[in-house]
């Protein structure tokens, strides 16, 4: 099909893909070999696909478009006056060449099954690219001396690699006990390959060779002490947040003020590079029991040090950023900056302070029951009774202030940010 956000005379956009897969498992060599005895299934599969997406990009770019306008210009000198003349201008600069993002993927498998289905595996592997990724006019860098927004493009460029494992076993005792375990691990991490930074832009400041989302912030040598480490220290630009108790910022490109240029890619994204999930379950006489731990690791987070933004300011602070409060006399040990109204919320006097290893582990799931299938429930035209108790998020590990899985600042409007809460459930299940 042909999308609307390129002109009809364009090449219509195609997916495509193929894949293969073989079996050695059922090959005569490897039925006559000894490795039949313990292996009943290796499998490798290889799939490649070409797709395309118009999501998120707005139709009809490869049409310049105008739009009216009245009393727009000043006519007339030494007393300029508005004419009452109805004029155009541009509003979007048609691009012809506009046209679907692209993305190529690759994935190779492992498939296998030992010791007659008790132990088995699933283990990819994939890449791939994505090219004329969609740049809009607020996206690209252009000198202003263009004279106009800049042209939305497909200029974009990205690629991705990554596997995943999963492992299962589950097997059986002579007095009827089941039991089964299973663990899967992912890890991916994609990076820009351009994004139209400008030529002589500082590698630091660059959005290619980075990963999607890469967090940055200001960096910080420690909480300022003393009038000697104010006064020899770089101050902020356009802030008074250079005092006595403030955190001191880190002048990185060594101009002698604290501005945007000093912000620095800092850890990895806030979404994680490798998850990992386990679960354990047993089965005897009708009871049975599954717990699932899930982690996540190389992600880093953003925690939030005060309650609410505007019109309360930080009035509210979080108990532990109290607790580790530089204060004069009573705790000089502290490594965030002393209370201050309004000003200590903004991120550049907080450094990479809230900045936190996003690492977690959590149970998030855990489940007790019963069944019963007794004679006399089917006299009562029951097929089973179960009664089970559960539990949802029961443990936590995180380096955050506070239950949130995205981390990120609490505001008074983004209820998404609440924290997550312990939840337990008893209940009954009759099939009848």
């Amino acid at each position: 099909m042909r999308p609307t956000t390129a002109p009809r005379n364009s090449p219509k956009a195609t997916s495509s893909g193929s894949s293969r897969r073989r079996i050695l498992s059922e090959e005569p060599f490897f039925r006559r070999s000894e490795l039949k005895r313990f292996v009943d299934l290796f499998k490798f599969r290889y799939s490649w696909g070409k797709v395309g997406s118009d999501s998120g990009i707005n139709r009809w770019l490869y049409m310049t478009q105008w739009s009216k306008a009245t009393s727009t210009a000043w006519l007339g000198s030494p007393s300029a006056s508005r004419p009452e003349y109805s004029g155009f201008h541009i509003t979007n600069i048609g691009n012809p060449d506009a046209k679907w993002e692209t993305a190529v993927k690759n994935d190779f498998a492992v498939e296998a099954s030992f010791f007659k289905n008790t132990l088995s595996l699933t283990f990819d592997y994939y890449w791939g690219r994505r090219y004329d990724i969609f740049m809009s006019a607020s996206q690209r860098n252009i000198p202003p001396w263009f004279g106009a927004d800049p042209v939305a493009a497909n200029i974009g460029k990205t690629k991705e690699r990554g596997w995943e494992l999963e492992m299962r076993y589950n097997n059986s005792t002579k007095f009827g006990l089941k039991y089964y375990a299973t663990a899967m691990f992912s890890h991916g991490k994609d990076e820009i390959v351009y994004m139209e930074d400008p030529e002589f832009t500082p590698a630091y400041q660059k959005k290619a060779g980075y990963q999607i989302g890469q967090q940055t912030s200001y960096l910080h040598s420690g909480v300022i002490t003393s009038w000697d480490q104010m006064y020899t220290g770089a101050a902020v630009e356009n802030t008074s947040g250079n005092n006595v108790g403030m955190l001191q910022l880190i002048d990185y490109n060594g101009d002698g003020v604290i501005d945007t240029n000093d912000i620095v890619p800092y850890g990895y994204p806030n979404r994680p590079q490798y998850t990992m999930n386990f679960t354990v379950g047993a089965e005897w006489k009708g009871i049975s029991l599954s717990v699932q731990l899930y982690g996540t690791r190389n992600c880093t987070l953003v925690r939030s040090a005060g309650e609410f933004s505007s019109p309360h300011y930080y009035t509210v602070l979080d108990t532990s950023i109290m607790g580790d409060m530089w204060l004069p006399g009573s705790q000089e040990g502290g490594t965030y900056h002393h209370p201050v109204y309004k000003g200590s919320g903004a991120s550049v006097h907080s450094g990479s302070f809230n900045m936190v290893d996003g690492t977690q582990w959590r149970i998030k799931n855990a489940e007790l029951a019963y069944t019963l299938t007794a004679e006399r429930l089917r006299k009562a035209g029951i097929t089973s009774l179960r009664f089970y108790i559960s539990g949802n998020n029961l443990w936590l590990f995180s380096h955050l202030n506070e239950d949130r899985e995205t981390g990120g600042t609490r505001t008074n409007d983004n209820v998404m940010k609440y924290p997550l809460t312990k939840r337990y459930t008893f209940g009954v299940k009759i099939e009848f």
